[in-house]
């Protein structure tokens, strides 16, 4: 009997043992098959850049593998096509191979050809970095169809050259197309439409602007005088916006009329990632109004709230793929539009403006 319990006990032993070794072996070969895995996607992810072709509006190469010799187009693209290191998530070269690994350790990973079609005019696009950069301007530039929601150009300084990025400025890897900052005064409009849409007092209302509104005031504290609404935005009288905002309007409710006009839209750029606009609704209404405390909004923003004014209040998604499937939506009345689009368009021998042809 004493002898079976013995044998029981080696028995058991082997067993655990050979468990503690089938553990071993197995935690190895999955730490072995995790490394290997990654070994295999990096090559294939090395290679998959060149398979991709990058195409502008008019089939022009803007990337076919190797990155063009034009420098002034690869300065001029870096923030739309990236580089092959993903410094740029949103780029099309990152979120285009991440999108062409297919398959696994086992069955063999494989690359898959991809021809990308942008929306972009190279032209356009290498015009827009140079006015920029010939200027001397840290900025950004966004030009759009506002009809079809195609973004033709979309420059951004300083840049980066993908064959000097060691050398590359301060501040160069970053996008301020799709970047946040407080908008200023281009933010009257979205307030005047809201005041549109939510009342029609305000086209009646009449307010004389002495330069101060309790806290706020227009700039040099100039007196605009007697104002209506389109004409306190012909002027960019701050006071008037603040009275009107202050009257006809909550924080909360010109945060719910931005995001009902696809400002806050997350992704503005529908197929490319953007920072997400912000109005706080714990703001000052007075100043908020007008563009200033804790409102940030991105360059892409405006341009497309500023397209959906033009467009007859019929918001068309931004897209950077000329294959990117799109939904309209209006957004505001046509009679909002019309009115914003008189009110907004300068009279050049009013403001004493120099009118230049094309522009």
């Amino acid at each position: 009997m004493k002898l079976i319990n013995k044998f029981k006990i080696v028995l058991f032993l082997l067993a655990s043992g050979v468990l503690v070794i089938v553990a071993l072996l197995t935690g190895t070969v999955i730490k072995n098959s995790e490394e290997m895995d990654k070994h295999y996607s990096r090559n294939v992810e090395s290679e998959a850049y060149s398979d991709i072709k990058v195409l502008d509006c008019n089939g022009k190469e803007i990337y076919n593998g190797a990155f063009s010799k034009d420098s002034q187009l690869r300065k001029s693209t870096f923030h739309i096509v990236g580089d092959k290191h993903g410094s740029i998530p949103s780029s099309v070269l990152t979120t285009t191979v991440s999108q062409m690994k297919d398959g696994n350790i086992f069955g063999g990973y494989k690359s898959i050809e991809k021809i990308v079609n942008l929306t972009i005019d190279s032209e356009l696009q290498k015009g827009a970095y140079t006015l920029l950069v010939n200027n001397g301007h840290k900025g950004c530039i966004v030009v759009i169809d506002y009809t079809t929601g195609e973004v033709k150009a979309i420059a951004s300084t300083p840049s980066v050259d993908v064959f000097d990025a060691e050398n590359a400025s301060e501040g160069a890897f970053l996008n301020k197309a799709t970047s946040t900052y407080p908008p200023g005064s281009v933010f009257k409009a979205v307030s005047a439409a809201a005041m549109l849409e939510s009342t029609s007092n305000v086209k009646s209302f009449i307010y004389n602007c002495s330069g101060i509104q309790e806290h706020v005031s227009c700039y040099n504290q100039t007196a605009h005088g007697e104002v209506t609404l389109r004409t306190a935005l012909k002027y960019s009288c701050n006071c008037a916006i603040a009275k009107y905002a202050d009257t006809y309007l909550t924080s909360e409710s010109l945060c719910e009329y931005a995001d009902r006009f696809g400002v806050l839209e997350e992704r503005i750029i529908c197929d490319f990632a953007t920072e997400s606009s912000t109005v706080n609704k714990d703001d000052d209404i007075m100043w908020a109004s007008n563009g200033q405390g804790m409102n940030l909004i991105s360059p892409v923003s405006v341009a497309s709230f500023y397209g959906t004014i033009a467009n007859n209040g019929i918001r068309v998604p931004l897209h950077i793929n000329s294959e990117t499937q799109i939904d309209t939506e209006q957004v505001m009345s046509e009679a909002t539009s019309q009115y914003l689009k008189n009110a907004l368009t300068v009279n050049c021998e009013d403001m004493n403006l120099k009118y230049y042809d094309g522009v």
